[in-house]
């Protein structure tokens, strides 16, 4: 940003700041005339698509008694506007720090807060949906006529894993089955699914996980 003096039109810049109100905090008395009032030199500014982002952690995630922290992220260019509050998002950008002034003159030392620019976005659930053909459905039909489908199914899961068919058993009854919801026998719904594993480390539990996810 560049500023202009009201009274000598001296020129102060180029501030690279988001807003306004920041940068008139760093601009002091002008060097000529000792006015501290200045206006927007419009010819001088370049101007961007900009905004301020307040991401959170996902509660889910927190430890018991810890409160989600929170961080400012500012959104450039064509990212603005790549997401909407309450939606889960996983930000990619550099991790900068600013000069608080307010700050600043309450402490009497210097204060820098922290926030992060944003270069990259990504919405959890934009994932590529792929839709079944003709034949993919012809193939489904066919294959739900053997006698030994479920063997199938639940043999296919982590085939990476050897072994564990009990428990490749418990993920394909909780993947086709579920206690269904009745909302008031007006809406019918898929229950959630829900599976405790159980065992000593190293027996895979986790990559069974991944697999669900």
């Amino acid at each position: 940003m560049w500023f202009k003096c009201k009274i000598c039109s001296d020129i102060k810049g180029p501030f690279f700041n988001n807003t306004i109100d920041d940068t008139k905090k760093y601009l002091g008395q002008c060097f000529i005339c000792q006015s501290k009032t200045y206006d927007l030199a419009d010819h001088l500014n370049v101007y961007r698509n900009y905004q301020k982002w307040t991401v959170q952690e996902t509660p889910g995630s927190v430890p018991p008694g810890r409160v989600p922290r929170q961080k400012e992220v500012f959104i450039l260019n064509d990212l603005v506007d790549s997401a909407r509050p309450g939606d889960e998002v996983e930000i990619t950008g550099i991790f900068m720090n600013r000069f608080e002034y307010g700050a600043n003159v309450k402490h009497g030392f210097p204060v820098f807060s922290t926030t992060i620019e944003a270069n990259n976005v990504v919405r959890f659930g934009d994932e590529q949906v792929i839709e079944l053909t003709d034949e993919d459905k012809k193939t489904i039909k066919d294959w739900s006529k053997k006698p030994n489908i479920a063997e199938i199914v639940y043999r296919s899961i982590a085939p990476s894993i050897y072994g564990h068919d009990f428990i490749k058993k418990g993920l394909t009854l909780a993947m086709f089955g579920g206690v269904p919801k009745d909302v008031n026998d007006k809406h019918r719904i898929r229950g959630d699914i829900n599976m405790l594993l159980l065992g000593d480390p190293g027996t895979a539990k986790s990559q069974f996980l991944k697999y669900i996810e």
